[in-house]
């Protein structure tokens, strides 16, 4: 466990749009989350998806 991070993440689209941090959602019925300023500094991108294997 890391000091400061949640013990969960959710996978989320990354967008970096003029000043801003946008996350979106797979799922439509949620909202994006938007950062900008200050709040930006608190986004932490702590991995990526590179792939998915799906099996029979």
């Amino acid at each position: 466990m890391i000091e400061g991070l949640l013990p969960e993440a959710t996978l989320k689209i990354f967008r970096k749009r003029n000043s801003r941090i946008e996350l979106h959602a797979a799922n439509s019925t949620y909202k994006p989350l938007i950062f900008t300023g200050k709040a930006k500094e608190q986004v932490q991108v702590i991995g990526k998806l590179v792939g998915i294997v799906r099996r029979p």
